[in-house]
Formats: structure tokens, C-alpha cells, sequence
């Protein structure tokens, strides 16, 4: 962590990407933080305990994610690819260090999340998904999405939550309007919109 700080460099990606549109995914995992942060996931005690993470794992998490510049970026990418993970086990920890970016005032790192968030392609948990809901609904009006895959892996999402109650609410996580609102936004996800039109 300490070589990292002082000579950023050696933590850049093997990939060059024009800064005008980054592809988050491919540069994080071919820097040095990819393989980095893999092998954090590699402690057995991780396996011992699979409900909560250990704190002086999660600091060493932490560093590596305080690194700076775009190193920050690339790891923020890998963990997020595991959001969902992350948060069944610290919920506080994750909100603090992950969920934070998506509220970043800088651009380039709020791609950076939902980049590592879809790459994921998972449906989040209902405690998650009750987090993640409002931003997912801005990021559907307010992002042009940089690579196809992840408008359908939003589709997925956002159907699961319109096919899901929320107990706190008693309501859909998505409600028909929101949805019908995502497919008007895009057209081009035709089974989407005939989904919705047949209900």
C-alpha cells in the first residue's frame, strides 16, 4: 500500500483509455489493483465467517481504496463489482466507503460505481435495493450509459424490483410509473416495453 502511495504510477492500468468516455470495468481490472484487492479475497478467514467481514481486512480494503487518483477509481470498480457482499457483511463500512461515490460531485467517479454496480449483474437484497432505489431511478434520467449490457442489467434490476414488495412500504420497490418511465427513456428494449404493455 505504502509503494502505491509514493509512486502512483506503478498502480495505472495496462489499458489507455480516452478520459472523454473511460470504460471503468476494462481499466480497473487490468491495473494493479485488480489483482491486489483478488488476493484479499483470498483469506480463509473469510471463509471461517461468512456473515461479517474482519475489521483488519476491511481496513486493509479501506487503504487500498484511499490509494489515490484513478487508483481510488480502479479499486472502487472491483469492490463494487461485490456491492452486494460487501454490504450483507458491514452495511455502515459499505455505506462509508462504496455507496458514498454515487453521490461523488466528480463525474468520472460516479461511472466509476455504477460501472463496477452492473458489472456485478446482480439483483441487490431488499435492504440493498431500498439504498440503491432512488439513485437507480436518477441514473436511468440523468446518465447516458457507456456500454449497452448494462441498460438490460438495469432492466433486470428494476423489473425485479416492480415484481417485488417491499415489506417497510408494503408497496413494489418500483412502482408502475417508474418503470413505465425507464422503458419510455429507452425504446430501443423493446421486450421491456411489452412486458409492461401487457399487464
Amino acid at each position: 500500500m505504502d509503494i502505491g502511495k509514493r509512486n502512483p504510477k506503478l498502480f495505472q492500468s495496462g489499458i489507455l483509455s480516452s478520459k472523454k468516455k473511460v470504460d471503468w470495468v476494462c481499466v480497473a481490472i487490468n491495473s494493479p489493483a485488480s489483482p491486489l484487492l483478488q488476493s484479499l479475497f483470498h483469506d480463509l478467514r473469510l471463509d471461517a465467517d461468512k456473515r461479517e467481514a474482519l475489521v483488519d481486512w476491511l481496513t486493509r480494503v479501506s487503504n487500498t481504496l484511499q490509494l489515490g487518483d484513478d487508483i481510488s477509481i480502479y479499486a472502487l470498480v472491483i469492490c463494487n463489482h461485490n456491492l452486494g457482499w460487501f454490504y450483507a457483511r458491514d452495511s455502515k463500512w459499505t455505506r462509508a466507503n462504496l455507496l458514498s461515490a454515487r453521490e461523488s460531485a466528480d463525474s468520472e467517479i460516479r461511472r466509476a460505481f455504477w460501472s463496477g454496480f452492473f458489472w456485478g449483474a446482480k439483483v441487490p437484497s431488499p435492504e440493498l435495493y431500498r439504498e440503491l432505489r432512488e439513485s437507480l431511478l436518477a441514473y436511468v434520467q440523468g446518465i447516458e450509459f457507456s456500454n449497452e449490457g448494462y441498460s438490460k442489467i438495469l432492466a433486470g434490476i428494476l423489473l425485479s424490483g416492480w415484481s417485488r414488495i417491499d415489506e417497510t412500504t408494503k408497496q413494489p420497490y418500483i412502482s408502475n410509473e417508474e418503470l413505465y418511465s425507464f422503458g419510455f427513456v429507452y425504446l430501443n428494449l423493446r421486450w421491456l416495453r411489452h412486458c409492461f404493455f401487457r399487464l
